[in-house]
């Protein structure tokens, strides 16, 4: 789909759910696998999961199915790795014929999918993780830089997603100047560790510590760059009040809390099962029973929303993410939605 009218898609979409339809659901997410070809430390994907334990072609297109039904007008396609999926494709041409706004998140490898059948397929935007310029340990760009230039090449929106942790942190600058050189946008996320049960053994990986001494002044330091970039630069998505925020999270300050999942947002992992957030592996129960998503329906999908808020309690102040969604509400409102519309 054209740049053009994926924008049009996304204005039309978000003015009618703000303002009019007020669906059940904005946002849906759909992990196709958790499958990956990579094994980076940070990443919250599970390992050696059985590709026969994810769901078939038919099985994604209901959970679209479910989404659709509940009002979700942007859907996210999330891994590991979702090129790995052969139907990618497929479950993109099925999501946009529903009207949908796609989004597909890749590290950019495109093993066993092409690039021109995820173009075809009508995919709004892709969405290519890059978080170092060389390191071979780190989704970098040196092994995808062929694969990128492609997409832009293309006419669909293409953007970058950087997570900053102790070990890329000295590379913020080169992965910024990447975003110019292309004229493409990015989103940056401070890499810190989840309150919710994970895959991730955090005492192994590269997070920034809340309350650690050397991390606190590494952490205000990159967030005073990034606000004074962010304030610059039109290809900086998150607005600067949100690297702001970096330095009172990382001192270990109680913030004002809030969290989207089960408000606007449902997740549905690989095998179907329903999650609390993209952050977490654990699904979410109901009656005693892990909640599938051929289980949800008009009838219950408000309690189902409700144990999702539940679940997500014992975060309080300690997702970054949540917590930015009430400390500043340019998150969802006007000019950050028209700044992200011009981004792509």
């Amino acid at each position: 789909m054209s740049r053009l009218k994926s924008k049009s898609k996304f204005l039309k979409l978000y003015f009618l759910s703000r303002f009019f339809s007020h669906p059940t659901l904005n946002m849906g997410t759909i992990f196709v696998t958790r499958r990956c070809d990579r094994n980076c430390i940070y990443c919250y994907t599970k390992k050696n999961v059985d590709a026969n334990q994810e769901l078939s072609t038919q099985e994604s297109k209901e959970v679209i199915d479910k989404f659709n039904e509940f009002g979700v007008w942007y859907l996210a396609f999330y891994g590991g790795e979702p090129t790995l999926r052969s139907d990618l494709a497929d479950n993109i041409r099925y999501a946009n014929n529903k009207g949908m706004f796609t989004i597909v998140h890749t590290n950019g490898s495109f093993k066993n999918i092409g690039i021109d059948e995820v173009v075809n397929a009508g995919i709004d935007v892709v969405d290519i993780a890059i978080d170092s310029i060389t390191n071979p340990a780190l989704k970098n760009y040196s092994e995808v830089k062929e694969k990128l230039e492609r997409l832009i090449r293309t006419d669909v929106g293409v953007k970058l997603n950087h997570c900053i942790t102790k070990e890329n942190c000295d590379e913020t600058t080169k992965i910024l100047w990447l975003t110019e050189h292309y004229k493409i946008p990015i989103s940056i996320h401070l890499g810190e560790s989840s309150p919710l049960p994970t895959n991730i053994n955090y005492d192994s990986t590269p997070f920034f510590k809340r309350g650690d001494k050397d991390d606190i002044q590494e952490v205000e330091k990159i967030s005073r760059f990034l606000a004074d970039r962010s304030r610059k630069s039109k290809l900086i998505i998150n607005p600067p009040e949100y690297f702001e925020v970096w330095s009172r999270f990382i001192r270990g300050e109680n913030l004002k809390w809030e969290c989207k999942a089960g408000k606007s947002s449902l997740c549905i992992d690989y095998n179907g099962v329903v999650l609390s957030c993209v952050s977490a592996s654990s699904p979410i129960n109901l009656d005693g029973n892990a909640l599938y998503y051929k289980d949800l329906n008009k009838s219950n999908i408000n309690n189902v929303k409700q144990k999702i808020k539940e679940s997500t309690l014992q975060c309080k102040s300690s997702c970054l993410s949540c917590t930015y969604m009430l400390e500043n509400n340019s998150m969802m409102n006007i000019p950050r939605i028209l700044k992200i519309v011009n981004s792509f």
